[in-house]
């Protein structure tokens, strides 16, 4: 499965206290998951996970690191023109593109204006690609037909 993986669900990994990130880690490292990224949807994710008042304790800071090392390691960077107006933020409009032009499958996000908007979601559906909550996405990912 191809994933574009919004920094909104990166942050509830991180601050979850579900083990949410075990899963998605083991699926990465499987290759059962494409992370499929671009500069800067990365380099939002860094900048993100990387602040001290957002990521407070050890042990999230150290899942982040872990989660921004695999990410450098394991996921397919695009290239996008970074034309795409269809967000009230441009943060969004960067990760719409991202899983666009990486063809990904599903785009996974716990972002209210990438969710529920229907625009949105229909320019997305017209490309092939799915929005999915985190929650979802786990459950994908986890289930015994995508092994």
């Amino acid at each position: 499965m191809r994933a574009t993986v919004d920094t909104s669900a990166w942050v509830s990994v991180v601050l979850s206290r579900l083990g949410r990130a075990a899963p998605i880690t083991s699926a990465l490292r499987s290759g059962r998951v494409t992370l499929v990224t671009s500069e800067l949807a990365f380099a939002e994710t860094v900048e993100v996970l990387e602040q001290p008042n957002l990521v407070r304790t050890g042990e999230s800071r150290r899942l982040a690191r872990s989660l921004l090392d695999l990410m450098r390691e394991r996921a397919e960077v695009v290239t996008i023109p970074g034309t795409l107006r269809l967000c009230r933020d441009p943060n969004d409009d960067m990760v719409i593109e991202t899983a666009i032009e990486g063809a990904s499958e599903v785009l996974v996000t716990e972002d209210k204006d990438l969710l529920d908007d229907a625009s949105v979601r229909s320019v997305l559906a017209l490309a092939g690609v799915r929005v999915l909550r985190l929650a979802e996405f786990l459950a994908e990912i986890e289930s015994p037909d995508e092994e």
